[in-house]
């Protein structure tokens, strides 16, 4: 699962993403990795157990993104897209 997540560059942003990476994203998945050194896209594996459990998954990790960036006074663009078929997105 490729998952792009942008965040606008406002006060507080460098510690947001910080956080969205060091505690949102490992929660989903330990082994998650940074495609490029210095971007914001990452590749997680997520387990499920059926679609509705990883579109469950996928909003909890989407909301938590938002949440953390807007109590840093910025704001997160997600987009997630399935590896094994890129036309699936949330």
């Amino acid at each position: 699962m490729n998952a792009p997540i942008v965040i606008q560059h406002y006060r507080g942003c460098r510690r947001a993403k910080e956080e969205i990476e060091n505690r949102c994203l490992p929660f989903y998945d330990p082994e998650c990795r940074k495609l490029a050194p210095d971007g914001s896209e990452y590749e997680l594996t997520i387990p499920y157990e059926d679609e509705a459990d990883l579109d469950r998954q996928i909003e909890e990790m989407l909301k938590e993104i938002g949440s953390i960036a807007e109590g840093r006074y910025c704001f997160a663009e997600s987009d997630v897209h399935a590896v094994d078929d890129p036309e699936r997105t949330w």
